[in-house]
């Protein structure tokens, strides 16, 4: 499930868990796609990794040796950057 399928997904169900003034309901076998603890749970972990990648970026940015070519240290942060998106989301800056 893409990243926007998620959140989309969520939003649905917690508006629905208000309006109702219901806990949603735990399965088992627990549903990965559709347990709402679950996908919070999911949502948490990605939230983690992407903050874990814009730090990452963030230093690639911030401590560049003066040395290092800058052009290609730009290049290889924009090519970083087009990776993660075209894994996350299908698209490529680069």
């Amino acid at each position: 499930m893409s990243s926007h399928e998620l959140i989309e997904k969520l939003d649905k169900q917690t508006d629905e868990m208000f309006q109702t003034q219901q806990v949603p309901t735990r399965h088992i076998p627990a549903r990965p796609d559709a347990d709402y603890d679950l996908l919070v749970g999911e949502l948490i972990l990605r939230f983690g990794e992407l903050e874990a990648f814009i730090r990452s970026v963030e230093n690639d940015l911030t401590f560049i040796p003066e040395e290092a070519d800058l052009g290609q240290s730009i290049y290889n942060t924009r090519r970083k950057i087009s990776m993660f998106l075209a894994a996350e989301y299908g698209k490529s800056v680069v």
